[in-house]
């Protein structure tokens, strides 16, 4: 059942301007301060892309906790995944030639300002957007950056090593971007973007089977088209789950 709350935008804040281009951000609440994390550079499809990590107590002041870069890389649109041990996770891509070719890599940090160099995780091509922990595995949805196109199920007991659960997810109507989030009960819920034929957004479910989510997944039509998709939990205790998701639009001409 998909329920439409209403939402209000109360306070619009500048919170960083340091670069001709910023976009991309992620947000996460972690060891009592925010933390947000985004990609800066000359443009948005610049080869220079550098990930930039902003921290608050308040939400309201904010200041640079790290920036990561690697030389010849444009490191693009950071996800940061809460690990049960403690730490920091950071998801993103590298992107690198001439077409661009594009890889998963990931970085761990002990408190969100110091971090370790990110190393590629999962396969080449196949870039993996968001991530969740459950039962003490880590379950991310990887999308084809190449023919032919398709969603991937992935899962890891570190975090890095990630390995194929589901090859073949989903694959109709160029499918890429996607949430992911765990109901408490295990259940497994995707918001899944896509670009091709009518362009809309597809909200898949999967019932837990075993240690993780099934390998059947019943997909409904979301009904808009999104962009840089997220998903959040929201109150967990109460078994409901919010998933929120951005569109473009434009008037009319």
């Amino acid at each position: 059942m998909i329920i439409r709350p209403a939402s209000e935008v109360r306070a619009l804040r500048r919170i960083g301007d340091t670069a001709p281009h910023s976009a991309f951000t992620d947000l996460v609440r972690y060891a009592g301060h925010w933390f947000c994390a985004f990609r800066e550079g000359l443009s948005h499809l610049s080869d220079d892309g550098v990930l930039r990590v902003l921290t608050s107590t308040d939400g309201r002041s904010w200041q640079s906790a790290a920036v990561l870069a690697q030389a010849g890389v444009d490191l693009r649109d950071p996800r940061f995944v809460l690990r049960p041990d403690g730490r920091l996770q950071l998801l993103a891509a590298a992107a690198t030639g001439t077409p661009k070719r594009f890889r998963t890599v990931a970085a761990l940090s002990e408190d969100g300002h110091l971090w370790a160099a990110p190393r590629p995780v999962g396969e080449p091509d196949v870039w993996i957007w968001q991530a969740a922990w459950r039962d003490g595995a880590m379950y991310g949805i990887g999308y084809a950056t190449r023919e032919p196109r398709f969603v991937r199920l992935y899962r890891s007991e570190d975090g890095f090593d990630l390995r194929p659960v589901v090859r073949t997810l989903f694959s109709g109507g160029y499918p890429n971007e996607s949430g992911l989030v765990f109901d408490p009960d295990g259940t497994a819920t995707c918001l899944l973007r896509r670009d091709g034929g009518t362009a809309t957004a597809h909200l898949g479910r999967a019932r837990r089977t075993g240690s993780g989510p099934g390998r059947t997944w019943g997909y409904g039509w979301a009904g808009r088209r999104c962009a840089g998709c997220r998903t959040a939990p929201s109150l967990p205790a109460y078994a409901c789950t919010t998933v929120r998701c951005g569109r473009r639009s434009a008037p009319s001409t």
